[in-house]
């Protein structure tokens, strides 16, 4: 028997998605921030039928005609165009339990094409990543891409301009969160019938005729980067703040239609008069709607009995009685594979088994950003001399999720010498954990487009997926590292594959945001690593000889300018060249003085100061090229170069040069006019941020639990 079962979690917008800019490709016109709940979930399992048979699909046990039938024949239609093996041609009997009211404004349309998503791509042989699972699941329902992940999750409404990086940049991942941020949802069921008008029918009306919908459009992606903002705070108030705001905002924007399109009823407006009086009485409660009556209550879980009681004790609208029920967060997507089913280890992406005969309990995603050298480059690899990065926001994302048994990890040589050092520290510690299958996805460079080929842009991919296991071990394992040992376990993971790496681009993916950093003793490691169990964890326990990883303040008086040349570059073979003729003294020396400086100048906030410690460091670069006869500043970054120069700007090459990109550091006053100047350069503008630190969610049946590092202990 071919097959799989999957089973998705209803999740609700605190941020709300309210209208496409793409009805075919369902790319939303804002971000949106969600909180995915263990009391509403799909199964759908899917069963391959012999070729030529039709589609067959079931829900709650009846069959299901038109329209909604119509809808999911057609998503597997575009999850069959993806397949290129006999499974293409073969019908699937696709049968789906709902335990969330259909149609009701509950997210039932979420989680049932996430759990589509989920059974249909397994069942098919696709090996996706669970950045390829929301994108897909986006297809069949906006909401249903934030439903493949668990706890609080943002949709990135993509780039708004080009429709096909649009579809590539359109996906959901999970939010850092504080992780005393104990939530739960008080849903107050007033109508669990179909509604009178589909949301997509609503959104396509609304975006059409109401006058509101472009400051729905500008306050939304606010209230996105707010609400963010406040997950990762901690900050219940705020965020409640948002959702109930945002849910205002959404309804009055429908109301404003023509003709009106309006789901309150007389029953809603009575309990968001019985919420404002919780709220009145010093009970932290925010109430939130979607495109139907029901009414959702975020508080504090402390809070939830309390809330639930007070809102069931009211009578609704006509005297029915209220439905109040009680949810908190709860799991992303799991997948399994129907009993019988024989799935070849590995596959393209070389992905093991996920386990069979049991349903998938845990999952732990983390995600860890890009980096850039800002000076220090060649220097930092000897030890004792600085360097200083920033993490910049384009993330590897590794998924952990339990399995029966463990497969094999085929995910490369940073991720197998992570396995084994953490490995060594849990069995030292005594310390066992169920197997997994292991996920990686990366937005370090852009995949090719019909009309563009792939971009790398020399971000640190190595760093950054050994950071992100780093944090996916620590947290299977429950090892509590602080951060100091997960940055001496990555280091030693990367030194295990690379005896001659910095571990710059480590630190700067593990902390993010602006870091100083100086590699250790790479001899003295050596000598005391050893596959012993015990010899791993008393390494990763101690100090080493010459580590300096330190976050460093965020300026505020200037900022940084990244430009790609579109001229990829081997760091290995640069670094090689050099090395063979040796780094002269004075070169480190001098690099050294750059590094104390501009570290001076960030404490200080003097973009002056700043400007200059940059320049200098362009000067040793180019003399460090001439001196190996390599192109550490090409021709293209020459002209990066002089554009940033013409804009008042310092800038240089960015790690190892020789192509990739460059930096520019001032105070900018005509952004457009850089990045134009550049472009007829033939240099690309990357709007990159500088990153939060690497990040870990765990989901567990019933409760979400997140921690994120800052990188202080």
């Amino acid at each position: 028997m071919t097959g799989a079962t999957a089973v998705a979690h209803a999740n609700i917008a605190l941020v709300k998605y309210w209208g496409k800019r793409d009805a075919a490709l369902m790319l939303p016109a804002t971000s949106s921030v969600s909180l995915t709940l263990d009391a509403f979930l799909t199964t759908t399992t899917i069963t391959l039928l012999d070729e030529g048979q039709p589609d067959q699909v079931e829900l709650d046990g009846a069959p299901l005609t038109g329209l909604a039938r119509t809808k999911v024949v057609r998503f597997l239609d575009l999850v069959r165009s993806q397949v290129p093996s006999e499974r293409a041609g073969r019908g699937a009997l696709v049968v789906s339990r709902n335990d969330v009211p259909t149609g009701a404004g509950l997210a039932s349309s979420a989680s049932a094409f996430a759990a589509l998503a989920g059974a249909a791509s397994r069942a098919y042989g696709l090996e996706l990543d669970r950045r390829e699972l929301s994108r897909l699941a986006r297809r069949g329902s906006g909401s249903a891409s934030r439903s493949v992940f668990g706890g609080f999750v943002r949709w990135n409404a993509g780039d708004l301009d080009d429709p096909a990086r649009g579809d590539e940049t359109s996906y959901a991942e999970p939010l850092p969160t504080a992780p005393d941020l104990d939530v739960a949802m008080a849903v107050v069921v007033l109508d669990a019938g179909p509604k009178r008008i589909g949301s997509r029918e609503a959104m396509a009306h609304t975006v059409a005729t109401s006058p509101y919908f472009p400051a729905w459009v500008e306050h939304t992606e606010r209230d996105a980067a707010a609400a963010t903002a406040a997950i990762a705070a901690g900050d219940l108030a705020t965020l409640g703040e948002i959702a109930e705001a945002s849910a205002m905002r959404m309804h009055a924007t429908m109301l404003a239609s023509y003709p009106a399109v309006r789901y309150l009823s007389a029953a809603s407006l009575e309990v968001l008069d019985a919420v404002a009086a919780l709220r009145a009485d010093g009970v932290g409660a925010w109430a939130t709607m979607d495109a139907g009556p029901n009414v959702k209550v975020l508080c504090a879980a402390s809070d939830l009995a309390q809330v639930q009681a007070a809102l069931a004790v009211r009578r609704g609208a006509g005297g029915s009685d209220r439905r109040v029920l009680a949810a908190w967060p709860g799991p992303g997507l799991r997948t399994e594979d129907l009993p019988g089913e024989d799935r070849p280890a590995g596959g393209p992406s070389g992905r093991g088994p996920s386990g069979r005969g049991r349903a998938v309990t845990r999952q732990v995603v983390a995600s860890a950003p890009g980096k850039f050298f800002v000076v220090g480059e060649y220097a930092v690899v000897e030890a004792g001399y600085p360097g200083v990065l920033i993490g910049v926001e384009r993330r590897v994302t590794l998924t952990l999720t339990e399995t029966a048994e463990q497969g094999p990890i085929e995910q490369g040589r940073y991720v197998a010498a992570v396995r084994a050092v953490i490995g060594a520290l849990a069995t030292a510690r005594g310390v066992t954990a169920a197997p997994y299958l292991m996920e990686t996805s990366s937005a370090l460079k852009d995949a090719a487009t019909a009309s563009t080929p792939a971009r790398k842009y020399g971000l640190g991919s190595s760093g950054a997926v050994t950071v992100a296991a780093v944090r996916a071990l620590d947290a299977w394992y429950g090892l509590g590292l602080t951060a100091a040992e997960r940055l001496r376990a990555a280091i030693l993971a990367t030194l295990r594959v690379n005896p001659r790496a910095s571990g710059g681009d480590v630190a700067a993916s593990l902390l993010g945001g602006w870091v100083a950093y100086a590699s250790p003793d790479r001899a003295w490691v050596a000598g005391r690593d050893a596959d012993a169990p015990d010899a791993v964890a008393a390494l990763v326990d101690e100090d080493w000889p010459g580590l300096e990883a330190t976050a460093l303040p965020a300026p505020s008086a200037f900022g940084l300018r990244i430009g790609w040349t579109g001229d990829p570059a081997s760091t290995t073979d640069l670094v090689s060249a050099v090395r063979a003729v040796g780094v002269p003294t004075s070169f480190l020396t001098g690099s050294r003085d750059v590094v104390v400086d501009l570290r001076a100048a960030i404490d200080a906030d003097d973009a002056d100061a700043a400007r200059d410690a940059v320049r200098r460091a362009r000067v040793l670069l180019r003399g460090l090229g001439e001196h190996a006869g390599v192109a550490i500043e090409t021709p293209e970054l020459a002209a990066l170069i002089e554009v940033a120069e013409r804009h008042g700007l310092a800038a240089k090459s960015s790690g190892a040069g020789g192509g990739d990109c460059g930096i520019a550091l001032g105070t900018l006053a005509d952004e457009a006019g850089l990045a134009g100047d550049w472009a007829a350069a033939g240099v690309v503008p990357l709007a990159l941020r500088v990153a939060s630190p690497s990040q870990v969610v765990e989901s567990v049946v019933g409760a979400s639990t997140v921690t994120e590092e800052n990188g202080d202990d």
